[in-house]
């Protein structure tokens, strides 16, 4: 029914408009998703998904989460990272999930730039909880998160283990990384990660940030009226980890294109966000934001243009094997960040 309402809807307005309408469905609850045999299962044992953050219990939708990756992740422990707070009656229907482990922290007693330390702590204690079970690999998610595609955590994994065999001293695996900011040096989505357990819990354990907690900054806000440079100077909290974690591993965070190129070709894997065919419960939800490239977004400013280009599979294949020419968007650092 919800189908045949939304053709019309979406032809009308393609004929009095210069885009193209889609849309997509999502089930609310597991127990709508299709009961077939997906190609993950014992095999895939040594992997877990952590979900950080505060439980969202509208339509129950971290339980219903929780739920969903049992079914179309058999096998795969989901460990639950979330503060002492949240303990409650949401939280014990979660506890009883079978694929599920509960973990509570006590909340950061500094919260961070825009509550980074968080973020930190919750992932991170996530990450040691799956050490502990014997996992080998996590994907940290968020709670108004969720990964809808199945199978690819499996190809996750093998993508680490196949580009792994080249990587520099410091790390087990490389990171896979989704929708990271090309132009903008340390800059990235912060939504999802997938790693080998060690690395995970030495990149969400690097130092915390003291900056003070301020419930008004938008993400973007940093980089209003600023060049590249500027904002990168500043910090924030979509790059304060990664840049702490490349000092960790021995590289000199700067905002330079080469250094960022090489860092990302050297020790990362970078996807598009939409491999993971994620629903993200923030902003304006409905309308698709698997690219996350902020076009027509309602209500949020944010970059636009050359700002948002992710680096993708390919770009990143080209950073890996040092192909890249960086003397041609050098300069980009010391430009003002443009805004839609």
């Amino acid at each position: 029914m919800v189908c045949n309402m939304m053709i019309p809807v979406a032809a009308a307005l393609e004929k009095h408009s210069d885009c193209y309408m889609t849309y997509d469905f999502y089930p609310k609850k597991a127990s709508r998703q299709n009961d077939w045999s997906y190609c993950c299962a014992q095999e895939d044992e040594d992997i877990c998904i952590i979900i950080t953050g505060l439980i969202k219990k509208k339509m129950h939708f971290t339980l219903e989460t929780v739920r969903f990756y049992g079914k179309i992740f058999p096998g795969i422990l989901v460990v639950v990272s979330t503060w002492e707070s949240e303990d409650g009656p949401e939280l014990e229907l979660i506890r009883r999930e079978a694929n599920c482990t509960v973990i509570l922290s006590r909340e950061p007693e500094i919260p961070g730039m825009q509550n980074i330390n968080y973020q930190k702590k919750s992932a991170y204690m996530g990450a040691k909880k799956a050490a502990q079970m014997g996992k080998k690999y996590v994907i940290r998610t968020r709670s108004d998160t969720r990964i809808t595609a199945n199978g690819v955590l499996t190809m996750l994994r093998e993508l680490t283990n196949e580009y792994s065999k080249d990587m520099p001293l410091g790390q087990k695996k490389r990171i896979v990384l989704f929708n990271t900011f090309k132009y903008c040096p340390f800059l990235e989505s912060q939504l999802f990660y997938f790693g080998h357990v060690d690395d995970m819990i030495s990149f969400w354990g690097v130092s915390d940030s003291i900056g003070k907690k301020n419930k008004e900054n938008v993400n973007w806000d940093m980089a209003r009226g600023k060049t590249y440079r500027e904002a990168f100077e500043e910090t924030n909290a979509l790059n304060y980890c990664m840049i702490e974690y490349a000092r960790s591993v021995g590289t000199i965070p700067q905002c330079d294109m080469n250094v960022w190129w090489r860092f990302l070709g050297e020790r990362m894997i970078c996807l598009p966000l939409g491999i993971l065919r994620p629903l993200w419960l923030e902003y304006d939800f409905n309308r698709e934001v698997s690219d996350l490239t902020g076009m027509y977004r309602r209500g949020l400013v944010v970059a636009a243009g050359r700002d948002n280009t992710m680096v993708d599979f390919g770009a990143w294949l080209e950073m890996r094997n040092g192909r890249y020419d960086t003397n041609t968007y050098g300069e980009l650092v010391d430009l003002p960040m443009t805004f839609s």
